[in-house]
Parts: structure tokens; sequence; C-alpha cells
């Protein structure tokens, strides 16, 4: 039951841990792969950091990249269906697409305000 196994968690290891973006977290985003699990994070400065939670790495720098390609706080984080591309949007007004494998974010739309 779901009750026992959310009661069972424990961040007790110090590897089970780690600063993933410098700023407040506002969204989080897991990989949905079966064989290791990669959490996205985005901050409120527009960070996005990756963690390979599964890695080894007795450096915790060896298991998180960090990224910034937005100059607002990250609203949301999302998977694509190809599972290797990190859909974000942020309150800069903008939703980015990120490449894992090039790490390269490419901007997908934009709000601009001509009101002044």
């Amino acid at each position: 039951d779901v009750e026992k196994q959310v009661e069972q968690l424990s961040a007790d290891e110090e590897n089970c841990v780690a600063k993933v973006v410098p700023g407040r977290i506002y969204s989080v985003a897991a990989h949905p792969s079966e064989k290791q699990l990669i959490v996205a994070a985005g901050d409120k400065t527009g960070y996005v950091g990756l963690w390979d939670v599964n890695s080894q790495q007795e450096d915790e720098s060896a298991s998180v990249h960090l990224f910034r390609y937005h100059n607002g706080a990250v609203a949301c984080l999302e998977w694509n269906e190809t599972n290797h591309q990190l859909v974000s949007t942020s309150y800069d007004g903008t939703v980015r697409l990120f490449d894992v494998a090039s790490e390269n974010a490419s901007q997908v739309f934009a709000t601009y305000d001509d009101s002044s």
C-alpha cells in the first residue's frame, strides 16, 4: 500500500541529497527512465539543474549539471515524449526546449509586452 511505502522513505544517507540549483526550487520533473533516476529542478532565478540520483560519485558536482537559459523563475518542467528533451516554462515569458545530449536550449515561444 502506498501509505506504507511513503512512511518508509528516508533521506538519511548523504548521497540521497544534493544541491541541484542555487535558488529556491520552483519546479521539479523526474525522467521516466526505468533504469536510472534523473531529476530536473528549476529555481527562482532561471537555473535548471539535472541530478543523476543513482550516481555513486563521492563528489556531488559530478552528478549535478547546472544550466541557465531563463531570466526568471522556472515555473514548470516536463520531459517530452522522446525523453531526451526537457520542456521548461518561465516567468520571463518564454517556453524553451532543452536538448540534454547537445546541452542546447532553443526558444519555442515567447511573450512580448509592447505596451510601453
